[in-house]
């Protein structure tokens, strides 16, 4: 199981006419991380197509998208602006 930031999600939201630049900033912190702290950075950004080809690339295979793990409510469950902001994926070793 994997959790990242959905990129194609984010870049909508970040071009979306009817958000403010306080709503902008934060779409950035949600792609880049709070950067509050040496572990709070993303070092880059993903998609669907871009994660299937790093898990593939690491030997995973029948990759699916899911809304949810199910294990318990954390920020992989998050929206905003009624969008889920992360891509979870559930791959095959």
């Amino acid at each position: 199981m994997i959790s990242v930031p959905d990129l194609d999600v984010l870049c909508r939201l970040f071009i979306r006419p009817d958000i403010d630049m306080k709503q902008r900033s934060f779409v950035m912190w949600m792609m880049f991380g709070g950067q509050v702290d040496p572990y709070d950075f993303h070092k880059t950004g993903l998609n669907f197509d871009l994660l299937l080809q790093n898990l593939a690339s690491a030997g995973f295979h029948g990759a699916t998208k899911v809304k949810s793990f199910g294990l318990f409510t954390d920020s992989t469950e998050k929206t905003y602006l009624e969008k889920p902001i992360s891509l979870n994926v559930v791959a095959i070793a």
